[in-house]
């Protein structure tokens, strides 16, 4: 995936650069919590059925460099996949905030439903 950076609000950007994500991925949503980046999005298929619209989640500390990824939900029938994320406070009253990740879930003759995860990140010491 193609990205540029700015260190100015958005004044100048870097030359494009590619961040790669072993999964692939497609439709990627980006989100910050805690210190941690996350991107997720519907996996490509290029020849490999395993990989075709599947929602894979990935992690970053920096927003540069990413893991290996983790599928959420593999696809079990017809295409969908598509998903959206927002950070919200946690239903204890502690203020911790989370990663709330909803997502399609197709089935039986392309019929698609909606699934949700909850990822709440505490911040580690550097």
């Amino acid at each position: 995936m193609d990205y540029v950076v700015s260190d100015d609000g958005g004044c100048t950007w870097s030359e494009p650069k590619i961040a790669h994500f072993r999964k692939r991925i497609r439709n990627g949503q980006m989100a910050s919590l805690n210190g941690y980046h996350f991107m997720h999005g519907r996996g490509v298929h290029y020849g490999k059925q395993e990989e075709k619209g599947n929602l894979v989640l990935y992690s970053s500390r920096d927003g540069l460099a990413w893991d290996d990824g983790v599928y959420l939900k593999v696809c079990v029938a017809g295409a969908g996949e598509y998903s959206n994320s927002i950070v919200v406070n946690s239903p204890k009253l502690d203020d911790r905030r989370r990663l709330l990740i909803q997502g399609s879930h197709t089935y039986e003759q392309s019929t698609t439903n909606v699934f949700h995860w909850s990822l709440d990140v505490t911040k580690h010491a550097q």
